[in-house]
């Protein structure tokens, strides 16, 4: 059992050195001012990747988004999201004054067209550095490493 625990160990410990020495890499590329070539990676729901809701007019749901190196296919930085109609918004969060900051209101669930808008409104935003477009980016989803900056 102890070499067990020392393997998981082991292995919790060369995943976290392998996303701080991604992290570092991020932001050496931001500090010399090298452009990345960004794109949109696609979407996972928290509930399961076949998840659908009983009534897709009345519905709330987290999910991450993805924002990566264009050379990868899956992956990149992580961006959570409230997805909701906006009838399920007025029942949940509607009786105080709220941000609409981090929520994507859909008349209808609709996985395509959330697929659609999102690498629309992704691939539009670019700025002067990997970080500049990301934090434009944040206002859709909240950025995992928004607190870097």
């Amino acid at each position: 059992m102890p070499h067990r625990v020392a393997r998981l160990t082991s292995c919790r410990l060369r995943a976290c050195l392998r996303r701080h020495q991604r992290a570092i890499a991020v932001q050496m590329t931001i500090a010399e001012g090298n452009a990345m070539n960004l794109r949109y990676n696609g979407f996972v729901v928290f509930e399961g990747d076949d998840w659908a809701p009983a009534d897709i007019a009345d519905f709330g749901l987290l999910l991450d988004f993805y924002i990566g190196d264009a050379g990868s296919v899956k992956g990149g930085d992580a961006f959570t999201v409230l997805v909701c109609s906006p009838k399920w918004y007025a029942r949940e969060r509607g009786m105080a004054v709220t941000s609409g900051r981090n929520v994507i209101f859909m008349p209808q669930f609709d996985r395509q067209a959330l697929d659609d808008f999102l690498r629309a409104n992704c691939s539009a935003e670019n700025g002067n550095s990997v970080e500049a477009t990301m934090l434009k980016i944040d206002g859709l989803g909240e950025w995992e490493y928004r607190y870097r900056s």
